[in-house]
């Protein structure tokens, strides 16, 4: 993607961040980029927590756009685990983040972990370079936002993604799921999910323990069709 077009697609955004505490380390950063035939100036402001780089706020030439663009392989890394949720950084009295930019991260397991309320919208979330999503709704119990859209192609573990995420009931039956290769307790404790992925592709899992609770609402026939492996001869039956 070139980086007008980046730049452009920040433009689209509405929100206005603010972190409360977190340094600024470089500010008034200048860049010019085309865009529509002419040159506007962008602002980009890079902040650490704890010695950390969580991300850079890029900001538009008219000052009424701003977003996260979180720089970290893992966004778990400086403490950004909490940047969406309200332990925070972010002051959610006097502002709105509806956009992150996660295109580098590759780890986002545990992070919205025991979230009472996930106030940014992360429907749009780039996930296409993540491996890790373990724990990553678990005991978020009012968590119930469409993330059917996500690339997970690249994801490998799922274990208690949606453990006890007990209001969870969205479509993700388009998700790309071959790579995974543990699905334990992912459903288990979410009673309300009840959406069809008997169409997921899990010849690679190898565990699925516990996938849901005894008392799950998941039609039975909404189940993947999950493939017994015999580890004794090293064969899936």
């Amino acid at each position: 993607m070139k980086f007008s077009k980046v730049l452009s697609y920040f433009f689209a955004v509405s929100s206005v961040a603010s972190l409360t505490s977190c340094q600024s380390i470089k500010d008034a950063y200048q860049t010019y980029y085309q865009n529509t035939g002419s040159s506007d100036i962008t602002s980009k402001s890079t902040y650490t927590c704890s010695e950390y780089e969580v991300g850079s706020v890029i900001k538009n030439g008219f000052g009424n756009s701003q977003t996260l663009v979180v720089g970290n392989i893992s966004i778990r890394d400086g403490y950004v685990t909490n940047l969406l949720t309200k332990n925070i950084p972010f002051n959610y009295e006097n502002y709105n983040i509806n956009h992150v930019c996660t295109s580098h991260v590759t780890d986002m397991s545990y992070l919205f972990d025991g979230s009472e309320e996930i106030k940014a919208n992360i429907t749009d979330f780039d996930t296409s370079k993540v491996n890790n999503m373990s724990y990553m709704f678990a005991n978020a119990r009012n968590f119930n936002q469409p993330i059917g859209n996500w690339n997970t192609s690249k994801v490998e573990n799922m274990d208690h993604m949606f453990y006890r995420a007990r209001s969870f009931n969205q479509p993700i039956g388009n998700w790309n799921v071959f790579n995974v290769k543990n699905m334990d307790y992912m459903f288990a404790g979410a009673y309300r999910f009840n959406q069809p992925i008997n169409g997921w592709n899990v010849l690679n899992v190898l565990d699925y323990s516990n996938f849901i609770s005894a008392t799950s609402a998941l039609n039975p026939q909404y189940k993947p069709k999950f493939v017994v492996y015999d580890f004794s001869i090293g064969l899936k039956k």
